[in-house]
């Protein structure tokens, strides 16, 4: 069992490295879906603060999830947000345990743990994510966070 999860697990991080390297020349905008027939990885979306407020507005259907550590939500977080540790030994395993067919808005600090958590999300054929912008900083700063 823990073999196969090893090789899960590597097997994750090479399609991980193609993506990234792809990703880095496609536009934000692109579909954010995982075509089932295929099984192709399409790049997850951005999203800026102000796109979010408009979705919490339109009372869209989603999950907010923290992945910062309990230190850094300890001083402050986007409110009903869910919080799994990107640093934590079992985030994997936590993450697996999600709804895919959830929309989830995933943050950290700055958005950079944010877009790798979104992309281990996308290997696990989560239908729809995406990642916030500029992260939790970019939300406080923000002129109605």
């Amino acid at each position: 069992m823990r073999l196969s999860l090893y090789y899960a697990l590597i097997a994750c991080t090479f399609v991980l490295l193609l993506t990234a390297c792809a990703n880095q020349s496609t536009s934000n905008e692109g579909n954010t879906s995982v075509s089932s027939q295929s099984n192709e990885i399409t790049p997850f979306k951005n999203l800026t603060v102000k796109k979010l407020q408009q979705f919490q507005k339109e009372n869209k259907a989603f999950t907010l999830l923290d992945v910062r550590t309990e230190n850094e939500i300890a001083k402050g977080k986007i409110p009903s947000a869910q919080s799994i540790d990107f640093y934590s030994d079992n985030f994997k395993n936590e993450i697996n345990k999600l709804d895919r067919d959830t929309p989830y808005v995933v943050y950290c600090a700055s958005g950079k743990r944010s877009a790798k958590a979104c992309q281990i999300m996308q290997v696990l054929q989560f239908k729809e994510v995406y990642n916030l912008t500029g992260g939790y900083r970019a939300f406080a700063a923000s002129p109605n966070p």
